[in-house]
């Protein structure tokens, strides 16, 4: 069963620059039964262009599932900032780490779909060991990518 899903897509066209951003943390809410929450983005990235892909990060609450897949399409000449972070939760509630699964999953693929990078991420709660006893005293976890060429 799909729990709230969002959906983009965005170009960005030959020497132009798009930065994406958030208003606040991504809050993904518990989850009711098997649901899950999805966000997707597909994203193309001209020749000479930029795309800066900067949210803040994800927030899930206890019990919650959230699957997110981003793909950009780049060429040789592209340029391209990810960052792709999320938290432990509602700490301050005492939910750290309580979320039931968290996937992320980025792709950055070459002109004609050459993969060039991909990252997944994964952690669910399991019956051996819950992802606070993996994730010990860590708050946060955060992948920058910085990919293009320098600019003179």
């Amino acid at each position: 069963m799909q729990g709230d899903k969002i959906s983009c897509a965005v170009t960005v066209g030959d020497g132009c620059t798009a930065a994406m951003t958030t208003q606040a943390s991504t809050k993904v809410y518990k989850a009711v039964g098997s649901k899950c929450s999805e966000q997707v983005l597909e994203a193309t990235v001209g020749k000479d262009a930029l795309l800066a892909v900067i949210p803040d990060p994800v927030t899930c609450f206890s019990t919650a599932r959230y699957y997110q897949k981003q793909v950009f399409h780049v060429s040789g000449d592209s340029n391209l900032v990810i960052v792709d972070w999320f938290t432990s939760g509602r700490y301050e509630s005492g939910e750290k780490w309580d979320f039931t699964s968290y996937k992320s999953v980025n792709h950055i693929l070459l002109e004609e779909y050459q993969p060039l990078f991909i990252d997944s991420v994964l952690l669910e709660q399991g019956s051996d060991c819950t992802i606070a006893e993996r994730m010990q005293e860590y708050n946060v976890v955060a992948m920058v990518v910085l990919l293009g060429i320098p600019f003179a």
